[in-house]
């Protein structure tokens, strides 16, 4: 039955259609942890998960079947890991690698080097001090 064809009349052609057939090994795509992640990263933002469904317009179960399965809309799942992202600082990464150890779990922010010297300046002008660049000659 796993190579049987289908056929579906549109309009006046008949188009050919194959069954989607799982690989051999389906079982080793465990994708279960990416709702896991989901989760543990909404937690820790405060909101919950009925904030979250408002949010992207959908139902609390959808919302629920994400966290639960990660079986949800691959476009209402992708909205919501964007939003963590750019809203929280949420690293796609972490929630999308199965084996994530040392893949951190916020995005670490670029800094120039300006950035950096107006940082420490703002921590040593108390004391009288400040912090400046010299080339090198």
């Amino acid at each position: 039955m796993a190579n049987q064809t289908t056929v579906k009349k549109t309009s006046s052609k008949a188009q050919t259609e194959k069954p989607i057939q799982k690989p051999e090994n389906w079982d080793a795509y465990e994708f279960e942890y990416i709702g896991d992640r989901v989760k543990e990263a909404r937690i820790s933002t405060g909101k919950t998960r009925e904030e979250m469904a408002t949010k992207f317009g959908i139902s609390l179960a959808q919302y629920s079947n994400i966290e639960r399965e990660a079986s949800s809309s691959l476009k209402v799942l992708c909205s919501v890991i964007n939003y963590l992202a750019e809203k929280h600082q949420i690293n796609p990464a972490w929630i999308f690698l199965k084996d994530n150890n040392g893949v951190p779990f916020h995005l670490e922010e670029t800094k120039t080097i300006d950035s950096m010297v107006a940082e420490l300046n703002k921590l040593v002008s108390p004391h009288g001090m400040m912090v400046n660049l010299v080339s090198k000659a």
